[in-house]
């Protein structure tokens, strides 16, 4: 006979404050011609390089992500019409998070040629230590319920039977902002707010008669 059981969910959340920013990259040229649409690409990644190493940052800390040159058609009298190339690249920088040098740097990107679209996120270094500890409060939580429901039906708690987990952050947005040539812009301050890492946990437990020595006499 399968014994009876018992199942909780729980969930739990540990925050911490961001230590790291990540800055995301888009840059997109439109030309005619092909070897002309990819150095229009090189020279506003030129200047979005340029524009790094002024915030004081390495320009070799920027990996891309995704690099893609593809041809673009119009349809005109239900005729398709080639208008030329799009190349676009994808780039992302990641440094120690510093209010002033983040200022800084959001305030060159808004003057910079590159135009480029950008994104900022904040991220915390170590974030398996609050996956754990969000799982552990979760346990806890977890445990309570079930023992506080097993003590109210007269049972007990036996051995786990199950646990199933699913650990999340919560991601930390910043502005989406897109960039243009030449633009004045007023001096950025962000402070982010806390990283959230959230523990769903399901456990069951085997439930028991409850002893005898712990059976209250009517």
């Amino acid at each position: 006979m399968e014994p009876s059981l018992i199942r909780i969910q729980a969930n739990a959340a540990v925050q911490a404050r961001p230590d790291r920013v990540l800055i995301s990259f888009g840059i997109r040229e439109d030309r005619k011609e092909y070897n002309g649409c990819l150095d229009g690409l090189a020279t506003r990644v030129h200047h979005l390089r340029a524009a790094v190493m002024e915030a004081g940052l390495r320009p070799d800390d920027l990996m891309t992500t995704q690099f893609q040159v593809e041809p673009r058609y119009d349809y005109v009298d239900g005729r398709q019409v080639f208008r030329g190339f799009e190349a676009r690249q994808d780039i992302e920088i990641r440094f120690s998070w510093d209010k002033e040098r983040l200022s800084l740097m959001l305030g060159l990107l808004s003057r910079s040629e590159s135009r480029a679209e950008f994104s900022v996120h904040f991220e915390v270094t170590e974030e398996e230590p609050m996956v754990k500890e969000a799982l552990a409060l979760a346990f806890r939580q977890a445990l309570g319920r079930a023992t506080v429901l097993a003590q109210a039906s007269g049972r007990e708690l036996g051995e786990v039977l199950m646990m199933e987990h699913v650990a999340r952050n919560i991601p930390v947005p910043g502005p989406e902002v897109r960039m243009m040539a030449a633009a004045s812009a007023p001096s950025l301050v962000i402070d982010p707010a806390l990283l959230k890492v959230e523990a769903i946990l399901t456990v069951a437990w085997a439930l028991l008669p409850a002893s005898p020595a712990k059976l209250t006499p009517v």
